[in-house]
């Protein structure tokens, strides 16, 4: 285990980095879905987006992490849910 001053650090154990999974491979199956699949797809990767913004991240690095795959996710041409300023930034 990382030790860092005498504690451990556990990087693996913060649950956000499976939520992240988890809606990727969601908006995956979502943007490659046939017309008859589409809107059950689209629900469960909206189910999975609003599991992963109701989540806080336990470590900085999941932190990152989230911040990160959030700016990848709202700046895809493909996804027109997220409202994104001009300037290419989410708008919360």
């Amino acid at each position: 285990m990382l030790m860092l001053r005498g504690v451990p650090i556990a990087l693996a154990t913060d649950p956000i980095f499976a939520a992240i999974k988890a809606h990727q491979a969601a908006w995956d199956l979502a943007r490659e879905a046939s017309d008859d699949e589409i809107d059950t797809l689209m629900a469960a990767e909206a189910d999975r987006l609003a599991e992963l913004l109701r989540m806080t991240p336990t470590t900085i690095a999941g932190c990152v992490a989230m911040l990160r795959w959030i700016e990848t996710y709202s700046r895809d041409e493909a996804n027109e849910k997220l409202p994104v300023s001009r300037l290419g930034r989410l708008v919360v």
